[in-house]
């Protein structure tokens, strides 16, 4: 059935050629779900064709190709889909790059024969393609608590780096008090204030509330 201006007319040569065509890219001919004329299948994809005869109307023709391509690409009869006419005219017909930009294809009928003019892009998603995109609940707090673990094993090294720094601290208070100043100041001049960096260190979220820094704070005060 070929639809023109929503009248359907029987074509049997354009519906001969399309099913030639489809034959020799290696499909076979399927039922046709509700939307679509024709259907072929290759493996567990399904192609659709929708045949519309061209009338006396440039603008009406475009129209009603226009309102097609937003049609199947709204209810996704199949994984793919194409629009077929007989003699592709690009004046009667959409721009190219809405076919393309929509994933609606499109086949040129001559005479007894069909080719594919636009090649059309899947418009359904497979299980496994939906599967890889979108991880299931379980898989994704999977993941959560890993990255929470990778989280705690970084607070710990960060723990254990201040209890060795504490441990250097107290072995630092056999130094003797002018080599204590004068490493002080040393600090002072290299950091343009050492105590307004230790103000911006602690000011860091993932630091701010840790009891070590406190300590640490402290001593440096009392020295």
């Amino acid at each position: 059935m070929v639809q023109e201006g929503g009248a359907l007319l029987t074509a049997d040569r354009a519906v001969d050629a399309v099913k030639r065509l489809f034959a020799q890219l290696g499909y076979a001919e399927a039922e046709p779900p509700e939307g679509v004329d024709l259907a072929f299948r290759k493996g567990d994809r399904v192609v659709g064709v929708k045949l519309v005869k061209f009338s006396r109307s440039v603008a009406r023709d475009r129209r009603v190709i226009r309102s097609e391509i937003y049609r199947l690409l709204r209810e996704k009869p199949c994984d793919e889909v194409y629009i077929a006419v007989e003699g592709v005219s690009f004046g009667r017909l959409p721009p190219p790059y809405e076919f393309r930009e929509s994933g609606i294809g499109l086949v040129e009928v001559e005479g007894a024969s069909a080719r594919v003019a636009i090649p059309a892009a899947p418009l359904r998603e497979r299980p496994a393609e939906q599967a890889l995109e979108r991880p299931s609940p379980a898989a994704a707090a999977a993941g959560d608590a890993a990255r929470l673990a990778e989280i705690v094993r970084e607070l710990r090294a960060l723990l254990e780096e201040l209890k060795k720094s504490e441990v250097g601290g107290k072995a630092s208070e056999s130094l003797s008090a002018p080599v204590r100043i004068e490493t002080a100041e040393r600090a002072e001049g290299r950091t343009g204030g050492a105590g307004e960096e230790l103000e911006r260190l602690l000011a860091v979220d993932f630091i701010k509330d840790n009891p070590w820094l406190s300590i640490l704070r402290e001593r440096r005060e009392g020295s």
